[in-house]
């Protein structure tokens, strides 16, 4: 396992990009570790941030639910789509630096299509169910960017080479860092 991933990844450089392909795109993207801290992201929604992880036991949802997403992605091709058990669409990428799978590459936190009734309605019950202001959080779940079916194997595309960009810059970085290290020790 890699340590000081901060030593190898730019995380102030890829929160910029990650700030700049939100505000071009209104596709939310996030580097999480396997450990579930958020090391850049962009675009979190307000029904997540506010909602789903404010209250205990609905955050224990959201953190099994990344569990679950982790789990799923050891075994899959390298990306996983996901609908969370609140309702919202999350896909991943493994962040592999050096063969070490060390982060997740996130977009998450959309619909696949436009609000219906039938929709509303069950997030109505959801915010029900765990107390939230139904007014405040059906606001919330209007903000939701919709990305049809149709354009998420593109967008994974792309952040799958970005992936895998991140991880070729982490190992020639952590290849330098080895060097300094043998360097100095002579």
């Amino acid at each position: 396992m890699i340590t000081g991933l901060n030593k190898i990844i730019d995380f102030k450089t890829l929160q910029r990009l990650f700030d700049s392909f939100y505000a071009a795109t209104g596709i939310p993207s996030s580097i999480i570790s396997l450990d579930g801290k958020i090391l850049v992201g962009s675009g979190w929604q307000k029904i997540c941030t506010d909602f789903h992880r404010h209250h205990p036991d609905s955050e224990r949802i959201c953190v099994q639910s990344d569990t679950k997403i982790n789990e799923d992605l050891l075994n899959s091709k390298g990306q996983v789509v996901y609908k969370c058990p609140h309702g919202l669409i999350d896909a991943a990428i493994p962040l592999i630096i050096n063969n070490s799978h060390l982060a997740n590459l996130f977009t998450g936190q959309f619909l696949f299509e436009d609000l219906s009734t039938e929709i509303i309605d069950w997030f109505k019950k959801r915010a029900a169910k765990w107390g939230f202001d139904e007014d405040d959080y059906i606001n919330a779940l209007t903000k939701v960017p919709i990305i049809p079916k149709k354009r998420i194997e593109p967008i994974l595309q792309y952040l799958k080479q970005l992936a895998e960009m991140i991880g070729e810059i982490g190992l020639a970085r952590l290849k330098l860092e080895e060097n300094k290290k043998a360097i100095a020790e002579e």
